[in-house]
């Protein structure tokens, strides 16, 4: 991460009002990580069925730390992200995702990563759907200490990838802001 292209610069550069215009526009962007993903799901009932896509938020303290989301069983890190229906602003959904997920409230720095994410189910030739993800960097506005209410998941600061994600679709994300 060493530049940040702002969501502000994106929405000025496309003449609209939304911090972040549709997010088709990021992967023509060489100052944007553009990949595509293809995810594998039992049934056509996936989590983000009806939703335009995903805002996952890299959150780093001064401290060089990420904001994690542990899920306790596994061990496994992912980065605190939200669905996006097709008619809200990813930027503003993200910094209200990290707020009620881990009780940190953020500024959105830039934009990362743009993630096509292709959705198959198993046996099935083609693509049932496609959403976006994208991955923001963010940063604490206070000091306050993380927290998750949801069972079995704990929100920490981590100055590394956890082993448990190895191999993992999120693993990639948070190698983003962590090494």
């Amino acid at each position: 991460m060493s530049e940040h292209t702002h969501p502000d610069e994106i929405a000025a550069e496309s003449a609209t009002e939304r911090h972040l215009p549709d997010p088709a526009v990021l992967a023509d962007r060489e100052d944007i990580d553009y990949c595509e993903h293809t995810f594998v799901h039992e049934d056509g009932d996936f989590c983000e069925r009806d939703y335009a896509g995903r805002a996952i938020v890299g959150v780093t303290n001064d401290a060089g730390e990420v904001l994690l989301q542990i899920h306790q069983e596994s061990g496994a890190g992912v980065l605190p992200n939200v669905k996006v229906a097709s008619d809200d602003d990813y930027v503003a959904e993200a910094v209200r995702g990290v707020s009620e997920q881990t009780g940190i409230d953020v500024e959105i720095e830039g934009i990362e990563r743009c993630r096509l994410a292709k959705h198959d189910v198993e046996g099935e030739d083609t693509s049932i759907d496609a959403t976006t993800h994208v991955v923001l960097s963010a940063a604490p506005v206070s000091d306050d200490d993380p927290h998750s209410d949801t069972d079995g998941v704990t929100a920490e600061w981590r100055d590394a990838v956890p082993e448990a994600n190895r191999g993992l679709p999120a693993d990639d994300d948070v190698r983003l802001f962590v090494e």
